[in-house]
Formats: C-alpha cells, structure tokens, sequence
C-alpha cells in the first residue's frame, strides 16, 4: 500500500506508544484517520495523498503548520474562497435588507399603535362625556331620587 511499510509501522507504533504515556488518544486516533483515508482513496482508484509539511510557527499561541498545496488543490482552494466570499456578501446583504424590512414593519406598527391608543382615549373620552350629559339630563327631569341610584 504505501512506499515503506516499516516506516509507516514505526509511525504507528511511536503513536501508540505516546498515546498510552500521555493517557491521550490524539496521536494515535490521527494516525488511524490518516490509514483511513490512505485506504479509502486507494479503494477509489485514486493516488496516495501525500502531505509534505515543510515548517512550523506560532502566532499567538496556535500552531500553524505551512505545507505544499498541489495546483490542482490550489485552484480548488481559490475557488471556494471565491464562493465563500460571494456567499457572505450575499448573506450580508439579505441580513441587511431583512433588517431594514423589520425595522419599517416596527416603526408602522408603532404608528399604528399609538393611532389605536388615540382613538381608545378619545372614544373613552366621549363615552365620559355621554355619560356626563345622560346623568344631568335624568337630573334636570327629576327622575332620580336622591336616595337611587341609576344602573348603567
């Protein structure tokens, strides 16, 4: 399958060992992916993916590991930053615009309310104001009692 099947034991069998010295199954889950994979693209008919890993670095405390992108990876990788970056715009741009609609939906909603609010005060106000002239008028025509009271 691969091109030195010793090298790639050894692999294995450095990352099972320091799996088991630091309790941790990082290391040798990352090497079962990387069979995993390998076993699969070849199951596929394709080539071996080889990763060559050139440097490391940090920047702000995360660990980057810089490697060779093949010209094919490399096109695709444009690509989806490409189709990534028109997908944001477009999101962006949706948010933006229901957002907007909302905030008008608010603000017509608010009007309306506070025109509602109006109207129930002013009908408040004249049913007040009936009621004012229905209890003079029954006064003024003597037909209630001092001691009654008129039921509404």
């Amino acid at each position: 399958m691969w091109t030195n099947n010793s090298r790639e034991e050894t692999k294995l069998h450095l990352a099972e060992t320091e799996s088991y010295s630091t309790g941790k199954i990082k290391p040798l889950l990352k090497e079962e992916l990387k069979y995993y994979i390998q076993t699969r693209r070849m199951s596929e008919g394709k080539n071996e993916l080889v990763v060559e890993f050139n440097k490391e670095f940090k920047k702000d405390r995360i660990c980057l590991t810089i490697y060779k992108l093949r010209p094919n990876e490399v096109v695709k990788l444009k690509r989806r930053r490409e189709q990534n970056r028109k997908a944001s715009e477009k999101f962006r741009v949706k948010k933006k615009t229901e957002l907007q609609t909302l905030q008008l939906l608010c603000q017509k909603l608010q009007q309306r309310n506070d025109e509602l609010m109006k109207e129930v005060a002013d009908l408040e106000a004249e049913r007040d104001a009936w009621y004012c002239r229905l209890l003079e008028s029954l006064h003024n025509t003597d037909l209630i009692d001092n001691n009654k009271t008129v039921p509404i």
